[in-house]
């Protein structure tokens, strides 16, 4: 848990200064925001569920399906 929250304060530091200096202008950042929405996050997503289903996990997220259905169902 620790790595990853790490990780991501890390690249946002990165960004940040690498925005602060105007090592990338503000052009550039919209292509690396593209890049980002259309490749790093549907890898992440493919990543994520390329990993083993453990039985609490499985619970857990048909507990939740479930209660959405039950929701929209009052609605």
């Amino acid at each position: 848990m620790w790595q990853q929250s790490f990780s991501t304060i890390s690249i946002i530091l990165v960004g940040y200064i690498i925005r602060k200096k105007d090592i990338v202008d503000a052009n550039s950042g919209k292509v690396i925001s593209n890049l980002a929405l259309s490749v790093a996050i549907p890898a992440l997503a493919f990543k994520a569920f390329m990993q083993d289903i453990k039985q609490e996990t499985f619970t857990t997220g048909l507990n939740v399906f479930i209660f959405l259905v039950l929701s929209l169902m009052q609605f």
